[in-house]
């Protein structure tokens, strides 16, 4: 399970994600951009070249589709970014403002139209759609006007945004007041002990738990 916050003030999103099967506490940070490349009648365009580019920083990555016009960008870091294919006869495919959220996988099919290389036929990006076929994690965005509003128990404790997401049991608070002072806390994520779940606060291992309560 990821968190990707670094507190409940300020602006931001927040990214849960539910790992299928118990996580190894180590971190996961990066996301992957996925698709496949197609011309007008659907079918593959294999070495077309893709380009994926990071809005804010301008990293660019480079990809070539392979025979079936799938190409793979494993290991990116969250973020907004630009994604393009070109080949020769045809004009420029692209979407914009395609969202990469901390673990997470995004598909970015593109459609090649004939024409000069020097044409371009932009998209926007489009909303996530609702059955993620690319990964088998499942998780929750909780954006910033949710975080602010929703009635959190337990002294606003993040780990209730915990009850949100899809396969998480309601977050109860252990033990007493002298052994968790500090209203630490603890779900069972897919029936299995919470002592399996990952936290990462803005990608950094935030694991540390004193009497198996978490800090």
């Amino acid at each position: 399970m990821r968190l990707l916050r670094p507190f409940l003030g300020c602006a931001g999103v927040i990214l849960l994600v539910l790992l299928p099967m118990p996580a190894a506490l180590a971190q996961r940070i990066n996301g992957a951009i996925v698709g496949t490349v197609t011309d007008t009648s659907g079918g593959a365009v294999s070495g077309a070249a893709v380009s994926i580019v990071e809005v804010n920083t301008t990293i660019t990555h480079n990809f070539v589709t392979d025979d079936s016009g799938y190409y793979s960008a494993p290991q990116l870091p969250p973020g907004t970014y630009d994604v393009s294919a070109r080949k020769q006869g045809f004009a420029v495919a692209s979407r914009t403002g395609v969202p990469l959220f901390v673990d997470s996988t995004a598909r970015v099919d593109l459609t090649l139209s004939p024409g000069a290389v020097s044409q371009t036929v932009n998209v926007s990006a489009e909303s996530a759609p609702l059955i993620q076929a690319d990964t088998a994690d499942t998780g929750r965005k909780i954006d910033t006007t949710q975080t602010a509003e929703l009635p959190l128990t337990t002294g606003r404790n993040f780990q209730n945004l915990l009850n949100l997401v899809p396969g998480a049991g309601i977050a109860v608070r252990d033990h007493s007041t002298f052994f968790n002072p500090q209203n630490s806390m603890a779900s069972t994520v897919n029936g299995n002990s919470s002592l399996y779940n990952d936290f990462d606060i803005e990608g950094i291992d935030d694991n540390q738990r004193t009497n198996l309560l978490q800090i």
